[in-house]
């Protein structure tokens, strides 16, 4: 590619992600969300690792409810002196740059630089993506990196060095402490990688196995920490075996529900035990449920799926609408006060419903399209790393929804997506520009 054309292609992409900064940042100083639920408990962990060293989200009580890797990010802006949750969102705001300028790349090395500038402008226009600056929420950490982990893993794909196995996994391990979700996600990498090894297997399993080892080494630390405080070493959380239960019993619907009473029904001392034992009751009444209702288990499976993917109201709903939540105590709106936004709710909730389903079908088309292209192509690379995005993608609802729906829960497949959502637009202008570019000037 000519010097000129890098230039073209740079500028265009550097204004996107000027117009990108500008709209996160006047977002998060114009909707000022006030952290309840699941993102207070982030935020204060992160506090607290900064002031007192202890991972806890009150002091004094320990858990291992969420991963430590979020909260250890912004833990190292806490000690700055500025208002901690402004400089979260800032934070929030430099990884969601960070979003568009991954997207931009890996859709680079699947099409070509037009494809790339529209999955820019795509990302950096969401709604969803935009707002979503504004939540002390996990996935503001684990979708940039999974990004990064997944073009690394396009650009090594020919090259299986054991440096780059344990980078990668090292890398995994990350991502891994910041949703437990991910750890089994070696294996879509390991299916995308099997066409370019047919006659090499041994190498690529050298390099998965090295690749496994970077990753528990990574996650190792909080084992021990586990261990050392509730006496219990595990590599995840204190609350996968609940949040089996809460998607796997006789009363459950797919999502979240207040699900204690169930479990105290059957163990009436349940809230006196220590939350392992906690999670070890749960866990063990979720899978007797399902070896004892296989078919109902697989059914309700399969509505969690659908419930995943039913709308994208999420985001406005916790930055903006939600009242009285709690944690924290006592409980709290999410924006305090009054604010012109919150006259506009089912405006909002439309415009966010019309951009996901539009994206979606659009990253659908995009994934059917470029299939079209690999039948017709035979192009071994190509393959691949379609292979991994695919089936990265897919890996999230399908790992979730053995445990409980929420729509939280299809970020990352419509994120990683979005490269296909722009060819599509691509190929469409390019159908309706080539007529005129064909014409023949006729002389009078």
């Amino acid at each position: 590619m000519n010097n000129s054309k890098v230039r073209h292609f740079t500028t265009i992409l550097a204004a996107i992600l000027v117009i990108g900064l500008i709209l996160r940042i006047i977002v998060i100083l114009w909707i000022p969300t006030v952290p309840t639920e699941d993102f207070w408990s982030y935020f204060q962990r992160a506090a607290h690792l900064t002031d007192f060293s202890s991972y806890d989200a009150t002091i004094g009580w320990h858990e291992a409810s969420y991963p430590p890797g979020y909260s250890l990010l912004l833990s190292l802006f806490f000690g700055l002196p500025f208002n901690r949750l402004l400089i979260a969102k800032l934070v929030n705001v430099f990884l969601s740059c960070t979003v568009i300028l991954l997207v931009s790349g890996i859709s680079s090395l699947l099409f070509d630089q037009e494809t790339a500038l529209v999955a820019a402008a795509i990302t950096a226009l969401s709604p969803r993506l935009i707002l979503q600056n504004t939540l002390i929420a996990s996935e503001n950490l684990l979708i940039p990196l999974l990004l990064l982990w997944i073009f690394l893993g396009m650009c090594c794909m020919q090259d299986l060095r054991i440096i780059k196995a344990l980078l990668i996994g090292g890398l995994l391990g990350v991502l891994s402490l910041i949703r437990s979700v991910v750890f089994l996600i070696s294996i879509p990498w390991f299916l995308s990688f099997l066409p370019l090894v047919k006659k090499n297997l041994g190498k690529l399993a050298i390099f998965i196995v090295i690749l496994l080892f970077g990753q528990v080494l990574v996650m190792l630390p909080w084992a021990v920490r586990n261990y050392v405080v509730l006496g219990k070493g595990t590599f995840f959380t204190t609350t996968g075996g609940i949040d089996l239960f809460i998607g796997n019993n006789s009363n459950a619907s797919g999502e979240w529900y207040v699900w204690t009473p169930d479990l105290i029904s059957k163990y009436p001392d349940f809230l006196q035990k220590s939350v392992v034992v906690q999670d070890q009751l749960a866990q063990h009444t979720a899978i007797k449920w399902m070896e004892e209702n296989p078919i109902a288990a697989l059914k309700l499976y399969f509505i969690k799926w659908g419930l995943i993917f039913k709308n994208d109201e999420f985001v406005p709903d916790m930055a903006i609408f939600s009242k009285q939540l709690s944690p924290p105590y006592p409980p709290s709106d999410v924006l305090i006060g009054n604010h012109p936004l919150k006259n506009y709710q089912a405006t909002l909730n439309n415009l966010f419903n019309d951009h996901y389903w539009i994206l979606l079908i659009l990253e659908i088309l995009g994934v059917l399209f470029s299939l079209f292209k690999l039948i017709k192509d035979k192009n071994s690379i190509f393959f691949s790393r379609w292979l991994l995005m695919v089936l990265t993608a897919l890996y999230f609802p399908t790992i979730t929804a053995v445990y409980l729906a929420s729509t939280r829960f299809h970020w990352p497949v419509t994120d990683l997506l979005i490269p296909f959502s722009a060819l599509p637009l691509v190929l469409a202008y390019k159908k309706i520009k080539s007529p005129f570019h064909q014409r023949k000037v006729v002389p009078s």
